[in-house]
């Protein structure tokens, strides 16, 4: 079965494994995930690169056949550069989420403007709106502080003083956006935690088309699976190739609590998980409490 890693923060890179089991049936995904550490976006980039690095370890020791960078903060952290190391390391291809999104924007006729919604980290970073440019695409971007962290807790405690705290939050960053850009009409969720309250992004904004980079991702990630990945000879013959399962698969392994993950990946209609385990350890986690 063709195996894919997904990384991310929390829970927000749950969207692209729903892209990725719409788009494929045939696959199994392995999810880790550092909750324990809190959302990325108020991270320094120290602690970004150490907890990456300990996730993708993880990952390559699951012998991936694709990684997934399902998270944006990190995708805009780590450089080419670093990209082609880890690649190298790993001898896996390591895609992330922004340059599909990037390529799907060139590929069709698209506003001047762009309006962006994103984490602290992502927005100070500027890589996202580098690459926007680079196709000739000026973004007006806004960070949200608290937003990816309030749809998480919501997830585990749903009640009304989260849901006005995500309104609210969502109501300020557009504010903001169209104070730079009055005539916006179209806005990249460029947090992966943000399309689980799309809804509430188009009720508050009903005008505005909202990108979810989820799908872009996915087909990337899909289409950079390599040859052998299809073809996985059977231990006994080592002549006849396995076949493929048509049922999903899912195994997920988080730093934190597992809470969360349960309530999202039920709302996206992903398969049980074969195994979810909390409290996972990640080593080497060099570097992050040190500057934590």
């Amino acid at each position: 079965m063709l195996r894919i890693g997904v990384l991310d923060s929390g829970v927000g890179g749950l969207t692209t494994v729903q892209a990725l089991f719409a788009l494929r049936a045939d696959i199994e995904v392995v999810y880790v995930a550092d909750n324990a550490q809190g959302a990325y976006g108020s991270k320094t980039e120290a602690q970004i690169r150490a907890g990456t690095q300990a996730m993708l370890s993880f990952l390559a020791a699951q012998k991936v056949d694709v990684i997934a960078v399902a998270c944006n903060t990190i995708s805009s952290t780590l450089t080419l550069a670093e990209y082609t190391r880890y690649e190298q390391q790993y001898q896996c291809p390591i895609i992330s989420i922004i340059d599909p999104m990037v390529a799907q924007l060139k590929a069709r006729p698209t506003n001047t403007t762009l309006g962006l919604i994103a984490t602290p980290f992502t927005i100070a970073n500027g890589r996202y709106a580098q690459q926007l440019q680079q196709i000739g695409v000026e973004v007006a971007g806004v960070a949200s502080a608290h937003l990816a962290s309030w749809v998480e807790q919501a997830s585990v405690h749903p009640n009304a003083s989260f849901a006005t705290k995500i309104d609210t939050a969502i109501q300020h960053a557009l504010m903001h956006l169209y104070a730079q850009s009055p005539a916006l009409d179209s806005i990249i969720l460029g947090c992966t935690h943000y399309p689980f309250v799309q809804d509430r992004f188009e009720a508050l904004a009903p005008k505005v088309s909202f990108l979810n980079p989820a799908q872009a991702h996915a087909e990337s990630v899909l289409a950079h699976l390599p040859l052998r990945a299809a073809f996985r000879l059977d231990a006994n013959t080592r002549s006849q190739p396995k076949a493929l399962s048509a049922q999903p698969t899912l195994w997920l392994s988080t730093s934190g609590d597992t809470q969360s993950y349960v309530v999202f990946a039920r709302q996206l209609g992903l398969p049980a998980c074969v195994a979810i385990e909390a409290g996972a350890e990640f080593m080497p986690r060099k570097g992050f409490d040190a500057v934590g």
